[in-house]
Formats: structure tokens, sequence, C-alpha cells
């Protein structure tokens, strides 16, 4: 049974059997060779016994390999899980126990074949046959929660998508964002559902700006993806290139899509001083991976950049629809603020394992599957729509959703400190993790700020570890004796300022 994924990408590949599909350090593989490595992982993972119903683990690398196994696990009717070899192993070996993983497809490391371990696992309960990918998100119980996506979902999304822009089989997307979160099913998918070539970004250009601005350049890129808290770090050395003004630091770059967190406007105006000639179209995404990658675009104009709307994430894709609805589950009139309940036909079937959560989340409108986002937002008066941030406490980091209490959950368990709370702090344009702490000393000195940082590296992956920490001598409490969340973000707000501001003068 091969999956309406792989079908897709056959069809594209008897188009251009000899364009590149996937570039990596290795070199190019061609749609044809791609599509013959696939059916080859593709009969191994079928005599091992993988088919429709199966979520087959893959340890993904930033190679081709990796995608010729993420298309041979799809051939074969089953379904991928994404193991970044980054994360933690206690989180991996959680990921793997609750998707009930026994088949593991290992393709992170640059060899010529993945190799294949273990044994289809029996399962508990049964899943769709027409699953393609669970993805984890963090959870705010502590655990992440698994996001059950069909490939029905995933065609729906491309097919409302790719036919936005003006795409064609000459572009070169880059694959920036790790295979295990979900804006990396835009940058795989958007070029190989249009015959586009796939640029698997090594570790070397994720980790530092130059050498991305770099290969950007290099590889002739004209689609890219990115968060904006990474985006502002691209852009001084885009800068710094321009600055030499020969045909080598040239860019081909036709398309930039904000994506995973708030857009900022002002990395936009930025962006169109830093690269000219011409300046790439500047496209907001949104979208939770409940509702399989994003559910609105809006491409940033001029006007946008002088409106005075602080996130402008424009309409609903053709397949969707964006409803904002007031604490009474009624749609909210034009201009109020309320949730944003995105429908259609590619909201996604629920979490793995979780069906209380799933039936809170995941409910109907007007006979529409539809998915509670905790976003808030507005529509504007002419028709579009603006998002206002989070109904919870949900955090963006770099593009990641991360749920505090997961966090807060982790460090209270080293029995190192007494009691935690975690919010965002901001620092001119950086925005990190803080963890406020308090301890039976009442001291937080270097030794324990070490020992708290090695004990949530060994469990949460790094986007969720907190960069700083902050001694407190009681977390605030609401009049519900629960976490008063807005004050712990004033508090850490007013001790980072203290922070910065610099030291005046003795007067003698």
């Amino acid at each position: 049974m091969t999956g309406a994924l792989a079908r897709r990408f056959d069809e594209v590949a008897r188009q251009h059997p000899d364009r590149p599909a996937v570039v990596d350090r290795g070199g190019t593989m061609t749609y044809e060779q791609l599509r013959r490595t696939s059916g080859a992982i593709a009969d191994e993972l079928v005599a091992a016994g993988a088919g429709a119903g199966h979520l087959i683990g893959i340890k993904v690398g930033r190679n081709a390999q990796t995608i010729a196994t993420i298309l041979g696990v799809l051939r074969t009717g089953a379904a991928y899980v994404a193991l970044d070899p980054s994360y933690p192993a206690d989180r991996i070996d959680f990921i793997r126990a609750d998707a009930e993983i026994g088949l593991i497809v290992e393709s992170c490391e640059d060899t010529d074949r993945p190799t294949v371990t273990g044994s289809v696992a029996s399962r508990r309960v049964p899943l769709p046959t027409d699953l393609a990918y669970l993805a984890y998100t963090s959870g705010s119980t502590g655990r992440p929660k698994g996001c059950l996506i069909t490939q029905h979902n995933v065609l729906a999304f491309l097919d409302q998508t790719v036919s936005l822009f003006d795409l064609t089989p000459d572009d070169r997307w880059t694959v920036f964002h790790s295979l295990a979160f979900d804006a990396s099913v835009w940058e795989l998918w958007g070029a190989l559902a249009t015959g586009g070539a796939a640029v698997m970004v090594p570790e070397p250009a994720l980790r530092n700006p130059a050498v991305f601005a770099r290969l950007l350049g290099d590889a002739a890129v004209t689609v890219v993806s990115q968060v904006p808290s990474a985006l502002q770090y691209l852009l001084p050395a885009l800068a710094r290139r321009g600055h030499a003004r020969s045909p080598a630091t040239q860019l081909a770059l036709r398309y930039l899509f904000s994506v995973g967190e708030a857009i900022r406007l002002d990395l936009v105006a930025q962006l169109r001083q830093v690269v000219d000639d011409p300046v790439p179209a500047v496209v907001n995404m949104y979208g939770p991976t409940e509702t399989t990658v994003f559910a609105t675009t809006k491409e940033i104009t001029e006007a946008d950049l002088r409106s005075g709307v602080r996130s402008p994430i424009g309409h609903p894709l053709p397949r969707a629809g964006v409803v904002v609805v007031g604490p009474d589950g009624c749609a909210v009139p034009t201009g109020e603020t309320g949730e944003l309940w995105i429908t259609g036909e590619t909201v996604g079937l629920g979490y793995l394992n979780r069906p209380e959560l799933t039936a809170e989340r995941f409910v109907s409108w007007n006979g529409s599957p539809a998915y509670r986002t905790g976003d808030l937002g507005r529509r504007l008066p002419d028709g579009s729509l603006e998002h206002l941030g989070r109904l919870d406490q949900q955090l963006k980091v770099r593009g990641y959703r991360i749920e505090p209490e997961e966090i807060e959950v982790v460090l209270r368990r080293t029995d190192l400190v007494t009691d935690a709370g975690v919010c965002l702090g901001e620092v001119g344009p950086a925005t990190f993790l803080v963890a406020c702490v308090t301890t039976r000393t009442g001291q937080l000195d270097p030794h324990l700020i070490r020992s708290l940082r090695e004990a949530v590296a060994a469990t949460l992956p790094g986007a969720m570890c907190p960069d700083r920490y902050v001694l407190l001598d009681r977390l605030p409490q609401n009049a519900a004796g629960k976490l008063d969340r807005p004050a712990l973000a004033g508090i850490v707000r007013d001790r980072l300022a203290a922070a910065a501001r610099p030291l005046q003068p003795v007067a003698r």
C-alpha cells in the first residue's frame, strides 16, 4: 500500500527525473535517484513488517538519505516519527515508549545507506491507516504530546498552499529546520511537490549566520523559511555580504517565509534595506502543528509596515477557515478579540494517547472539524486577521512552541530547587527563557546553576533549556493561589533592566 504522499512524489519524479531533488554536503540526488533509493528502503521496511497503521522511528540527519527514508516509510503506508539526535536520550526514550516505536531507521549519519533495527511493535490502540507522521510538541503536564497528522491533511495543505505562490521547478529551497519540527514539512514538500530542489542546511550553517548567508548565495537558494528570532541574526550577516557588492554576493532569493512565531515587521523593514535587486517577497505563515503546518498566509507590503498592526496573519488558506471565538463559544464581531479556532481539511486527528486533551482542543464548528489554538486574535475591517498572543501561558522561542510548565516540572524534579517558574526575558532584540527559582538555602551560586543546567539538558531539547536563572524569595501568586505569570514576567523584566542599567558615578 503506497501512501498518497509518495504517489504525489512519484508523479513529480516522472515529470522531472533528472532534476535535482535533494542537495546535501555529499552532492545531489535527482528525482529518479530519490525514487529508486526510497523504493529500496521501503522494500526493506516491508520485509521487516512495516505497513499501514504502523509508526516507524527515524533518527534524522541533514542529508538526502533521511529524505529517502521518509519517502520509504510513506511508500509502505506507515507513518514516521522524526527523532532528532540532538534531543536528550530521556526525551527520545519517552517518545519511543509513548508512540510504541519498535522499528527504527538510522539515517542521521552521512552514510551510503540507512540501517533498520528492531521490529514492528504490536499496538495497544490501532492507528489510522492514513497517518503520515506523528509530531511531538511541548506539553503543559510535563510531558510532550504527539500530534496525529494524516496524509490527507498534508495533501490538502499542499494543494491549497503551493498554488498561492509563483513556485517553479527551478526553485531551490533550504531545509533549515529540524525534521522533527513541522516547519520542515513545508520546506521539504514545498520543493518536492513542485519539482524544486531541497537544499539540506548543514549543522555549521545552522549555528553560524555568516555560514548560512554564504550558503544562500553559493547554493543559489530562492526560497527560505526563517523564524524571526533566527532572521534577526541572519540580517547582519547578509548586510556584511552585501557591502562587498560583487557578483559572488548576489542572492537569488525570491521568497522568505516567516514561520514559527509572531512576525517582526521591523525585521522585514531591515531586510528590504539589506537585500535589494530584487527584494524577496516576505510572507507571514501562521498555524499550529495540530492543523498541519500553516492555516493562514499574508504577504507583507509597505502598507503593512506602516499600518500599526502588530502581527498581521492575513487570510485562511483556501481549504481552511479561522473563526474568532469569545468565551461563550460564539463568534465575536469584527475588531473584537477572541480565541482563534481553525477549521477545515488540515485539522489533524488529535493527540496520541491523550483522549481528554484531544476532546478539549479538537472540537467542531458548524459540523466541520476545528482546533482551538489557544491564540488570541481579531478580524480587521478588511477581513484579514491579526494575531495578538496567547490565551494561555504558552511561549514561543526561536520558533518552538514551549509550555513553561513542562520545564518547571523538570526543574522541580531535580530537588535542587523548591519551586520554579519560567517566563520570557528580553534584552534588546534577544528573547530567551528565564527560570525563576526558590531554594532551601535562599542562595543560587554558580555551582547550583551549573547543576540545574546539566539536569535540564539531560531531559529537554536545547530550545527548552533556560538561558538564565533568577533567585526569588518566593514566586508571585494570584488570588487563587496559583503562579501569577504576568507578575513573574514583570519581575524578570525589572531585573534584566536593572542589570543592563549602567553604573552611576559616585559623587565626590
